[in-house]
């Protein structure tokens, strides 16, 4: 007996689960084709430069079906937040993995930190602005930050367990600050100066967060 084909497969699925499941894999689709859109005109131009009509030419859809899907740019903002604590989340994990930390361990996590950070600065940049346009999505950085910092269960049970929502806090507030400083070091021209801000802050992230038992 000749097995179906997968266009057979298919067109029975989609007679099973009638025309309820053809538009909903529509909508993911479309909702998907936003998301693309959207990334990418924010790594072109900002979020600022950003308008929904944009985004919806982008993703070859209208502007009522933009906000079927999302109620604004903020909202998109949000999301393209969660794809940056991806990658941010991947680089605390290799300093998870630094047992017993020197400075010179450190500095050289930095490199890596930093190389990540090229990657996504064009979205972080983006995501920045959007904290400045938008009071009620800046009043969750420090949320947010702590909620992708708790994924660090292995480095956070190393601190005692009395100091330990503090030193979450401070390494919270590390992370934010990091974002920034690999920033600056992008913007200076000058090689030496550009490695002299890394080990400042090295310096800076040792003695604040480092030994793990907060006595320093």
């Amino acid at each position: 007996m000749a097995k179906a084909s997968p266009v057979a497969k298919a067109a029975r699925a989609n007679a099973r689960g009638g025309v309820g499941s053809l538009r909903e894999e529509h909508k993911r689709v479309t909702r998907d084709r936003i998301i693309a859109a959207t990334e990418a005109l924010f790594q072109e131009q900002g979020f600022r430069a950003t308008t929904v009509e944009q985004i919806a030419k982008m993703a070859g859809t209208t502007v009522t079906t933009f906000y079927r899907h999302f109620t604004s740019k903020s909202e998109l903002a949000r999301i393209m937040e969660e794809k940056l604590s991806v990658d941010v989340l991947e680089a605390l994990r290799k300093l998870e993995a630094l047992r017993n930390p020197t400075r010179k361990a450190l500095r050289a996590w930095f490199n890596q930190y930093y190389e990540m950070w090229q990657r996504i600065c064009l979205l972080s940049e983006a995501y920045w602005e959007a904290t400045a346009a938008d009071d009620e999505f800046a009043a969750g950085i420090l949320a947010s930050t702590m909620r992708l910092t708790s994924h660090l269960t292995e480095l956070l049970e190393r601190i005692p367990a009395n100091i330990r929502p503090r030193m979450q806090l401070r390494l919270s507030l590390l992370v934010i600050v990091m974002d920034r400083i690999a920033f600056l070091v992008k913007s200076e021209k000058h090689d030496p100066q550009r490695s002299a801000i890394f080990d400042e802050f090295a310096e800076v992230f040792y003695n604040g967060f480092f030994p793990l038992d907060g006595s320093k």
